[in-house]
């Protein structure tokens, strides 16, 4: 039975956060911890990320996930 506020192991997604060339140590701060907090505009695409979701964060042939 689910618990009222939290999102079950089933409703994981993975969401793509796409970094421009030029912002290229924004991604590397985020990779290495020293940017802990990426914000997003709310518009539609990003407004259902949850708790326990899946970032995978992009930047030319690099990525990582959190």
């Amino acid at each position: 039975m689910p618990v009222p506020g939290f999102a079950t192991i089933i409703d994981m997604k993975t969401w793509a956060i796409r970094f421009r060339k030029q912002d290229k140590y924004i991604f590397d701060f985020a990779k290495t911890g020293q940017k802990y907090v990426e914000t997003r505009a709310a518009t539609p695409r990003h407004m259902t990320v949850c708790v326990g979701d899946n970032l995978l964060f992009l930047c030319g042939r690099e990525k990582f996930s959190r």
